[in-house]
C-alpha cells in the first residue's frame, strides 16, 4: 500500500461511513486504519462534525459537512 497522508485517511474513513451507519471496527477495516490510530481519527472527525455517532446503536455515519469534504477531496484528486 502506498503512503497516505492524513487527508487521504480521513477521506477513506468518511467514504466508508457514507450512505449507511457503520461501526468503528468496520471503518477501521474498510479504510485500512490501524487499531492504534482509529480512536484518534474518529474523535477528530466527530469533534469537527464530519462524522456523527449514534449512542443507542454505537454506529457512525458521514454528516452533510463530511459529504461536502468528500466532494471537495474527490474534485481535487
Amino acid at each position: 500500500m502506498k503512503y497516505r497522508n492524513r487527508t487521504d485517511i480521513i477521506a477513506e474513513m468518511l467514504e466508508s461511513a457514507s450512505g449507511y451507519s457503520i461501526t468503528k471496527t468496520k471503518i477501521m477495516y474498510k479504510a485500512y486504519v490501524p487499531h492504534e490510530q482509529i480512536s484518534y481519527y474518529v474523535q477528530l472527525l466527530v469533534e469537527n462534525d464530519l462524522l456523527s455517532f449514534t449512542q443507542e446503536t454505537r454506529h457512525y455515519h458521514t454528516t452533510v459537512k463530511g459529504q461536502r469534504f468528500l466532494e471537495s477531496y474527490n474534485y481535487m484528486h
